[in-house]
């Protein structure tokens, strides 16, 4: 049962990165200007894309709830996913 758990943690972990990974490709040459306002502007979409990869782990949490026999039982998997995404999300942020 416990494999069955890792299988799943391992299927989570993947879908995250492949949601993820066009937030790679960003343009960051304008980074190192110094400007205030494009300071705000790259931490606006940072914020975005870590609040982003969140909301798509906790999406992909909720759906693996539709393969277990009492989801009610199951309800962290939201959460779980959900912070995987929240910690993909700073990685690529970092």
């Amino acid at each position: 049962m416990k494999l069955v758990g890792k299988i799943r943690l391992l299927i989570l972990l993947i879908s995250l990165l492949s949601f993820t990974y066009g937030a790679i490709a960003q343009d960051s040459g304008a980074a190192g200007s110094g400007d205030k306002e494009n300071l705000f502007d790259d931490s606006a979409n940072d914020l975005y894309l870590v609040l982003g990869a969140g909301a798509a782990g906790a999406v992909l949490g909720l759906s693996t709830l539709s393969f277990r026999t009492e989801p009610s039982e199951h309800l962290k998997s939201i959460l779980v996913g959900g912070a995987l995404g929240i910690i993909v999300g700073v990685g690529l942020v970092a």
